[in-house]
């Protein structure tokens, strides 16, 4: 793990370097909070362990905007290491400024190595879960394309199925499609919303394909309401 260090006591500071270096880690020693900031986030960090009392940035605000730019980036385990052992502070540290242990100084390196490791398998599982996240929302957005792909072949079929039937419809449907599209882009619809015009304008017509020929294809004007056009006359139907 990158385990970045916020300490202004250069002894306390070397000490847990030596440690956490010894357990196989990498450490970004600083000296407060602002410097511990910037190192953040210009470089890939797993865990922080920082004092609370620091010049420039105390270590309950630099816990606090590090949450504040979680979203950004992947999570970060954050230890308070402090002389501050109250109940109070404690409460302070853990439920206020967002830290996920705290340690009372002077600390013991068996019980700080158990915490950090503690806090590798939490940052292991979070990193885990995360990708899993992702790879289902890759699944989801994959899925959802082939869902559209298919969504405008069958109206693409269904619009050629209509224009073979009846070129003018075809092409009125085409054209409406177009200058919809158009005044929708005028109004300045996100793109979204004009794609999916796109394809749903040219079904206003889309019931003629149940129109049967006779009805759609005749030439002039149709009969009266009160007569009705020939229709064919349906086959037998056999016994059996």
């Amino acid at each position: 793990m990158n385990v970045l260090i916020a300490e202004d006591e250069a002894i306390t500071r070397k000490r847990l370097q030596h440690f956490i270096e010894k357990w196989g880690h990498q450490v970004i020693p600083t000296e407060n909070g602002l410097e511990a900031l910037e190192k953040y986030m210009n470089q890939s960090i797993d865990m922080v362990i920082t004092d609370w009392m620091m010049p420039k940035m105390d270590g309950v605000e630099l816990a606090r905007e590090l949450r504040g730019h979680s979203t950004n980036k992947a999570y970060v385990y954050i230890m308070l290491l402090t002389s501050k052992g109250e109940k109070e502070d404690k409460i302070t540290g853990l439920s206020d400024a967002g830290v996920d242990d705290y340690i009372v100084k002077p600390f013991d390196p068996d019980e700080l190595r158990a915490r950090v490791s503690v806090g590798e398998r939490t940052v292991r599982l979070e990193r885990a879960l995360r990708e899993y996240s992702e790879g289902l929302e890759k699944i989801v957005r994959r899925q959802t394309r082939i869902i559209r792909k298919t969504q405008e072949e069958t109206i693409y079929r269904l619009l050629s199925a209509l224009e073979s039937r009846d070129e003018e419809t075809g092409g009125h449907v085409r054209r409406i499609a177009l200058f919809s599209t158009k005044l929708a882009g005028k109004l300045g619809w996100p793109d979204k919303l004009i794609e999916d015009l796109l394809l749903a304008a040219p079904m206003h017509d889309i019931g003629k394909i149940g129109v049967p020929d006779r009805i759609l294809q005749k030439k002039g004007r149709l009969p009266p309401k009160n007569m009705t056009l020939s229709r064919p006359t349906p086959p037998s139907v056999g016994k059996f």
